[in-house]
């Protein structure tokens, strides 16, 4: 039997302090975690759904949590440091995620389509066409493909990496955070090069033939033209895209699991 394995009778004889800490752990986490984060979600919705999960995590973690405290000021820095800890994995996974919205911007930007601008309706806010189709699948693919599933398994790989007698190390807590984002913009311009050598190409061409015949109008002759093929390469390389996307957010939760 898999030694995070539990039963009946751990639900029946749950600790209610180490609920409360796996709780407030899991519920910031999925606060700002992809798709569950959306305004579109009820809180009560959010909350009873942690509430669930907590009653599954807690007896397979129950042994790496410490006695019920005798003093507040304790009780309160623990409670801190469960949220804390809950919000870096919630940020890191939001993060990497992020990178479809910068790769689509990039994209946006150079087929012409920035100005394309449609409802996100997962984070309520007006994005580039491409941005918010790439989100969505992004967010769609993370629930369905079982990441959401490795979350959980790394949430509770967590309470073997930061144990509750050692110094929650905030310093390179934040330190990782600042690489997974710089990764982001990285990873993001690396994903749209395709489309940022094709904007180049096109307006060399433009630029030549402008001066080549000055009374044509290379605007009205080039825009379509960017956004046709641009289309054309986003049909082409957007499997490969979201793949590579969903395997940097894979790879990221493999650092915290043995």
């Amino acid at each position: 039997m898999s030694p995070h394995a539990i039963n009946f009778q751990d639900l029946l004889s749950l600790n209610i302090f180490h609920f409360l800490l796996v709780f407030i752990r899991l519920t910031s986490s999925f606060l700002i975690l992809p798709f569950f984060s959306t305004q579109q979600i009820p809180m009560k919705v959010k909350v009873l759904f942690s509430f669930f999960v907590c009653l599954i995590v807690t007896p397979a973690v129950s042994e790496y949590l410490p006695k019920e405290p005798s003093g507040v000021p304790v009780l309160v820095v623990l409670i801190l440091r469960e949220f804390l800890i809950g919000l870096f994995f919630g940020t890191i996974t939001l993060v990497m995620t992020s990178i479809a919205d910068t790769t689509g911007q990039f994209i946006s930007r150079n087929i012409q389509l920035a100005n394309s601008m449609v409802q996100d309706s997962i984070s309520m806010q007006q994005s580039s066409i491409v941005s918010t189709m790439l989100n969505q699948l992004i967010y769609l693919i993370f629930i369905v493909s079982g990441l959401f599933e490795v979350f959980i398994k790394v949430m509770i790989e967590s309470y073997t990496i930061f144990r509750i007698n050692d110094v929650l190390l905030v310093g390179d807590m934040a330190n990782y955070l600042v690489k997974e984002v710089n990764m982001t913009f990285i990873l993001g311009a690396q994903y749209s090069m395709p489309f940022i050598i094709l904007s180049l190409i096109i307006q060399i061409i433009s630029g030549i033939i402008a001066k080549l015949t000055p009374p044509l109008q290379m605007f009205f002759v080039t825009m379509p033209l960017n956004i046709g093929i641009g289309i054309l390469l986003l049909y082409t390389t957007l499997p490969v895209m979201v793949q590579q996307i969903l395997t940097k957010l894979s790879e990221m939760f493999m650092e915290f699991l043995p």
